[in-house]
């Protein structure tokens, strides 16, 4: 027997030394199972090690193949929302989505001080502007400024297309090397200079054929081509016409109506039977301007009478660069308990180019409500009282054109509030700005260009003979 027990651990021996390394020859069995239980329990380590190895990748796996699932569900769900884009809108869908809009066109209309239409665009305020930067209006008074008072020349003409034509003449230096020239028609307003080479002349405009001056006018501007019979005139005698239709392109007198609109009220009729102002119209009146005695008035009156009280007893007056603005109140002109339309109040608030319509409460403006041609551009006013500054007033503003006529300087920032102490100032400015830019477009510019015309041509006619 103990032949047998040798043999088996010197055949188990090689087994162990070849993992431990190790070349111990030892008989005693207690070594052998030391030695034995290290090497199990190594095995059990690395099966276990390799277990959690095996229990631990399909995991990772499966994380990995779940968004590869998702991703698929997404494309169907994604196709499934292009299929039913594609399918043709029911009718009750179709209701739904313009009951929506018109919702929200009704929620910005409120906060609107006039209402939209085809007719009329509205400015209601546009972003980075700064209204303080347009201080002054320019003054086009170009013949008044340049030429009364000094030596110059005036020549009239006929064109076939641009009727008839004056050019004011004035040399620059005492050289007489170059002239500036106005030229005044029924479309034209225009002020540049001439080389006195373009006149073939050595001296001054006295020696200038007609022939000379037409081809010299037409080096001046290629669209006078076809200018012919050219008439000299007297300065002296034709000096006062030249400033009168000046005066009329460029006026520097203006008159604005103010119409007064409670809540409520929408049509013509309404507006024009007001008799009682609210506190929030009397303090915006007091804002606007002087009020002013009609009778005895000596300054512009604007066509209202100052000798009997016919259109009432007063009237609104303010002046700023030169610029003077009477405005027709529609409370404080004369009230006809007989007359529905109220003739003796829209004659002059129907015939001015720029009116005021001031609102109460939440009351709105339809340009259109009012039937004129001569109205051109409306500024409605609110009175508007914020909760950060109780103890001061603003005023909202929006400014309706008609669509021919272009869009004009000071603009309303993008609040488009004013304060009780800015109001005034920009209201004079956006008024002279918009009057002249209206004058120059639409139908109002046909009108003047036929009073130009006609005066520019009695002026030829009387040096014709």
């Amino acid at each position: 027997m103990s032949s047998f027990t040798s043999s088996v651990a010197t055949e188990s021996e090689p087994s162990c030394t070849n993992q431990n390394s190790t070349t111990n020859t030892s008989s005693d069995s207690e070594p052998l199972s030391s030695k034995t239980r290290s090497t199990k329990s190594k095995k059990k380590k690395q099966k276990k090690h390799l277990t959690k190895i095996k229990k631990k990748t399909p995991k990772k796996w499966k994380n990995e193949k779940k968004p590869r699932k998702q991703n698929k569900k997404k494309s169907e769900k994604k196709k499934k929302k292009k299929t039913k884009e594609k399918k043709p809108k029911t009718k009750s869908s179709q209701k739904n989505i313009n009951q929506r809009k018109n919702l929200e066109t009704k929620e910005n209309q409120n906060n609107n001080l006039l209402i939209r239409s085809e007719d009329w665009k509205i400015e209601s305020g546009t972003k980075d502007v700064d209204p303080n930067t347009f201080e002054h209006i320019k003054d086009n008074k170009i013949f008044q400024n340049k030429f009364v008072g000094n030596d110059y020349k005036i020549f009239c003409g006929k064109h076939p297309n641009k009727g008839h034509i004056i050019f004011c003449l004035q040399p620059l230096n005492s050289k007489n090397k170059e002239y500036l020239v106005l030229a005044i028609g029924k479309d034209m307003y225009k002020l540049t200079t001439i080389k006195r080479s373009d006149f073939k002349s050595r001296f001054f405009i006295n020696a200038c054929k007609p022939s000379n001056l037409a081809k010299a006018f037409k080096k001046y501007d290629q669209s006078l081509i076809g200018l012919d019979n050219i008439i000299q005139m007297d300065p002296e005698i034709e000096e006062k016409e030249i400033i009168k239709i000046e005066n009329e392109i460029n006026s520097k007198q203006l008159k604005v109506g103010v119409l007064y609109v409670k809540q409520g009220q929408n049509r013509e009729e309404e507006f024009f039977k007001n008799q009682t102002m609210s506190y929030d119209f009397k303090k915006f009146l007091k804002i606007l301007g002087d009020k002013v005695r009609l009778k005895g008035f000596k300054k512009y009156s604007g066509g209202l009478d100052t000798t009997s009280d016919y259109d009432g007893s007063y009237g609104i007056y303010n002046k700023i660069d030169q610029y003077e603005i009477m405005f027709h109140v529609s409370t404080y002109l004369p009230f006809d308990k007989f007359d529905k339309h109220q003739v003796t109040r829209k004659r002059h608030i129907g015939n001015d180019i720029v009116t005021i319509v001031f609102m109460d409460g939440d009351a709105q403006y339809d340009p259109r409500s009012l039937l004129s041609r001569q109205n051109h551009i409306i500024i409605g006013i609110k009175s508007h009282f914020s909760e950060k500054e109780p103890d001061q007033t603003f005023y909202q503003i929006e400014v309706g054109r008609k669509n021919y006529v272009n869009k004009f300087e000071p603009y309303i920032p993008e609040s488009g509030l004013f304060p009780q102490n800015e109001i005034t100032k920009f209201l004079l400015l956006k008024i002279i700005s918009g009057q002249q830019t209206a004058k120059n477009s639409g139908p109002y510019r046909r009108i003047m260009e036929r009073f130009r015309e006609a005066k520019i041509r009695h002026i030829y006619e009387c040096y014709e003979d």
